[in-house]
C-alpha cells in the first residue's frame, strides 16, 4: 500500500510541475539554457552517468545558442 501512495503523491507532483511549466509558456531559449543547466549539475556529480541520445541535434543547437549570448557579455 505505502509503494502505491509514494507512487500516486509522484504522479501528483510530476503533474503540477508539468501544469506550471504549460502555464508560464517558457520559450525555447529559456529552455535550452534550462537543460545545459541541468546537464552541468549531472556532469558535478562523481557518480553520474550521461547517456546523450543519437538525436541529440537540440542539445547541440542550445549549446550553440548559448555561446553566442556569451560571446556578447562584456568581459572585464
Amino acid at each position: 500500500m505505502a509503494y502505491i501512495l509514494e507512487a500516486e503523491g509522484r504522479a501528483q507532483a510530476i503533474s503540477s510541475v508539468y501544469q506550471s511549466i504549460r502555464e508560464a509558456n517558457p520559450d525555447p531559449s529559456l529552455i535550452a539554457i534550462l537543460q545545459l543547466d541541468t546537464l552541468a549539475k549531472f556532469a558535478e556529480s562523481p557518480n553520474a552517468k550521461i547517456v546523450v541520445p543519437f538525436e541529440s541535434a537540440a542539445l547541440l543547437g542550445a549549446a550553440h545558442f548559448l555561446k553566442s549570448v556569451m560571446d556578447g557579455v562584456p568581459t572585464a
